[in-house]
């Protein structure tokens, strides 16, 4: 994308809404692997171009001054990650969402706690410590059900022991926020990979 700049929309353009919201202003965001692909694929929809890394700036950090989406995709997995820093009475805490990209949801789709000990919950955990998503999961510190965090599979069918698992959620004094959330951002992402 050499030598192109930031196109920004006239004073007229409408804003596009966002397909999910922060709304308590104290978030932090992290994203990895093919998350990357799909944040770098919003901002090209909604015009942003990733300007050329001046010479200077590039050997300052060290690169080749190439694109910073240049061979960091991660492959089909990856991550978003959403931190929570604590404010007056209201607890901190976070959401991570782990995913495999060349894996689709499906109308169907269903959580799995994998915190209940079930059949569902055991075939559900070993299949992403068996796959990609397993790898993705053990970058960020792993998970087992003695965690603290609580966890929840997303699988590809109604009958989460026999389906396919398409992501995780890990929340950490986010419940909530994840049942309400998680499977919009992950949509989101879904749409722009």
């Amino acid at each position: 994308m050499a030598g192109k700049a930031h196109r920004i929309p006239g004073e007229g353009a409408q804003p596009r809404q966002p397909d999910f919201r922060f709304e308590r202003r104290r978030e932090q965001l992290a994203a990895g692997g093919a998350a990357l692909t799909a944040i770098k694929n919003l901002a090209e929809k909604n015009g942003l171009i990733e300007p050329e890394m001046p010479p200077a700036i590039a050997k300052m950090l060290h690169t080749t001054g190439e694109s910073m989406w240049t061979n960091k995709s991660g492959g089909s997995t990856g991550m978003f990650d959403i931190v929570f820093t604590k404010k007056g009475a209201e607890s901190g805490g976070n959401l991570r969402i782990l995913f495999d990209g060349s894996m689709k949801p499906s109308e169907n789709s269903s959580p799995v706690d994998l915190k209940d000990g079930s059949t569902n919950a055991q075939s559900a955990l070993s299949k992403i410590r068996n796959s990609a998503l397993g790898k993705q999961l053990d970058t960020v510190g792993g998970w087992n059900p003695g965690s603290a965090a609580n966890a929840n599979a997303l699988t590809s069918g109604k009958n989460g022991g026999d389906a396919g698992v398409f992501g995780m959620v890990l929340t950490n004094n986010t419940d909530a926020y994840a049942k309400a959330n998680a499977s919009k951002i992950l949509d989101t992402i879904y749409k722009y990979l």
